[in-house]
């Protein structure tokens, strides 16, 4: 019977939305609430009971806006000023810790001790150690291509003229990275063991696409790599959606309040595809439990009930997340609507690898499915969740 069950807490409106999937269809009797509890009342007798997490109280006889409707129950209730309070605090406590505890900076790690280069799914080494004399960030994601806007002129007052490099060459010894990608000298290679499919580099053990090579250098994505020293210490380990909520966070300090908006491309497929994000909340609480747990008769009135086939009672236990919601919608080809994202200053076109842009992608469907199929959609756009813990 039981499968999912959702809460947005919303500190502003001193509320909490809660949404409950089910397995089965059913009828509500009641919504109420019980201290710490929501517990809903079916038509055959049965209960189910939502747990809130400690820090989240709600204030009795305040469920409103009621739909029961085949298998989804959505509700509202209304919050205590201390929850609301508590949410801000935490909300804005969490963003500074992870500040704080976030990536290595790669500026000053990389140097010095030698680095070994470790497959993220398997953690089989594909490079023997390395040393670095110079560890730099390039200019953006998408220097190369937003380099094109960096000159009005030809620079050289030639006709065909370049105007920027066509393609940039770490030296040995030098480390570029962006958030995406590492860059080091091609003639690297050599310390490499990995399969190599058309200038795709991957793992020999697991098959996991570990990256580029072109006569110039090697590219490695930064989700597919993890980066340890000699004595084992990790200075880098991230997924793909923890490159994105880095990738939120940077937007939402230049956003200057207007939502932020990102396109990731695949260019690697023919047409384009492409995943529109716009955010709602970057700093959402969210409860959050994905199975329910039936609860065992207490009494002999149970047991008896249990004996006459009425269905057992749920609890579905909530636990905290902080998590970022937005909309996305997904998009192959070009068309006039890909065409304004171009030309909309405030949305960033992000160009990604495949394996980037299809685990992001899945993961938003998955997170979308915890909610109601009449709650999915905002106009064309499909409810998703990205968490940060």
């Amino acid at each position: 019977m039981a499968e999912v069950a959702v809460a947005e807490v919303l500190p502003t409106i001193h509320a909490c939305n809660v949404y409950v999937t089910l397995l089965d269809q059913v009828i509500v009797d009641d919504v109420h609430i019980e201290e710490d509890k929501s517990v809903i009342e079916l038509e055959n007798k049965q209960k189910l009971t939502i747990v809130f997490p400690k820090t989240v109280e709600c204030v009795s006889n305040s469920v409103s806006g009621l739909k029961a409707e085949g298998r989804s129950i959505v509700f509202r209730v209304q919050t205590k000023q201390k929850t609301n309070i508590l949410s801000f605090i935490c909300s804005d406590l969490y963003g500074e810790l992870m500040k704080l505890s976030g990536s290595t900076d790669l500026s000053t790690a990389i140097c010095g001790d030698p680095v070994l280069f470790k497959c993220a799914k398997c953690e089989i080494t594909f490079i023997s150690p390395l040393e670095f004399e110079r560890s730099r960030p390039l200019p953006s994601l998408n220097w190369d291509h937003i380099s094109e806007t960096w000159f009005c002129h030809n620079p050289h007052g030639k006709d065909k003229g370049i105007t920027k490099p066509s393609e940039i060459k770490p030296e040995l010894g030098d480390f570029l990275y962006t958030d995406f990608s590492f860059l080091i000298n091609t003639d690297h290679k050599q310390n490499m063991e990995t399969l190599i499919e058309k200038n795709d580099i991957m793992c020999k053990n697991c098959g996991n696409n570990l990256g580029k090579m072109d006569l110039s250098k090697l590219l490695l994505w930064t989700h597919s790599v993890q980066l340890t020293k000699a004595s084992g210490k990790v200075v880098h380990a991230i997924s793909a959606l923890g490159i994105l909520v880095k990738l939120f966070e940077k937007q939402e300090q230049d956003s200057f309040g207007v939502n932020c908006r990102l396109v990731l491309e695949n260019n690697m497929m023919q047409p384009k595809q492409y995943l529109y994000l716009v955010t709602m909340d970057t700093n959402m609480n969210l409860l959050l439990a994905l199975e329910g747990k039936k609860l065992e008769p207490d009494s002999e009135e149970e047991s008896e009930k249990k004996k006459a086939k009425v269905c057992s009672n749920f609890e579905f236990a909530l636990e905290k997340k902080h998590a970022i919601k937005l909309l996305f919608s997904y998009k192959v080809g070009d068309d006039d609507e890909s065409g304004e994202w171009v030309d909309d200053i405030h949305v960033n076109i992000i160009p990604c690898n495949q394996d980037f842009f299809v685990n992001v992608h899945e993961w938003l469907l998955k997170s979308s499915s915890w909610l109601p199929y009449s709650q999915r959609k905002v106009g064309t756009m499909t409810i998703g969740y990205i968490l940060k813990s």
